[in-house]
């Protein structure tokens, strides 16, 4: 039987058997659905060449107030974060994972930090997609200035999608297949998305590896 899920991507055998599963069997909980998205993700997709898939990133909400108290020195609610952002330190959300592409060590002469590219929230069968998607939309805008170019949001529940891209008005927009919000991960829009992202990234990447 040929492949059904990203049939161009060469997956190993058993991650693709274990994917291709998914059309007629999603996974039920949130949990059996990180690993092979992880491996997808991070092994096929966005390899740790450039890309690093983050568990759970700390986002914390970046605001002018924490910018200027930053800059005073007098805000002890204030702190810096990994991708060199100024934050709340009580505004914290937690997503599944992230995309990060990133540039070597993290030390003062790295001549950029991490830029967050991917959101990805997972749900179980049963959860709220309207509530899921919703999440997806606070995460990306606590991503602030952790991104560069283009962001994509990801929301995910048993086998069925729903992506938000951010747009040229740093508003955010809905990818919708069909006149749907919500789509099937085995639809080629998923996927597409996926790849133009990643051919946007390696195009941009500035520093000489």
């Amino acid at each position: 039987m040929p492949p059904r899920f990203d049939p161009q991507a060469n997956l190993p055998e058993r991650l693709q058997a274990c994917l291709d599963a998914w059309e007629l069997n999603p996974p039920k909980h949130q949990f059996q659905a990180y690993g092979p998205l992880n491996a997808y993700l991070q092994d096929i997709k966005f390899t740790s060449g450039r890309f690093l898939v983050e568990p759970q990133p700390l986002l914390r909400l970046k605001t002018e107030e924490a910018l200027s108290a930053t800059d005073d020195g007098a805000d002890s609610d204030t702190s810096i974060d990994s991708q060199g952002v100024a934050v709340k330190k009580k505004e914290k959300k937690y997503p599944d994972f992230t995309i990060c592409q990133y540039f070597g060590a993290n030390i003062d002469v790295n001549p950029q930090a991490d830029i967050i590219h991917i959101i990805c929230e997972v749900g179980s069968l049963g959860t709220n997609s309207n509530e899921l998607r919703q999440r997806v939309v606070v995460y990306l805008d606590h991503v602030g200035d952790h991104w560069t170019g283009h962001v994509l949001g990801n929301g995910i529940i048993g086998n069925e999608v729903t992506l938000v891209k951010n747009n040229e008005m740093q508003g955010f927009n809905l990818v919708k297949v069909n006149g749907e919000e919500w789509f099937s991960m085995f639809h080629s829009q998923f996927v597409q998305e996926l790849n133009l992202l990643h051919d946007y990234c390696i195009q941009n990447d500035e520093v000489e590896l």
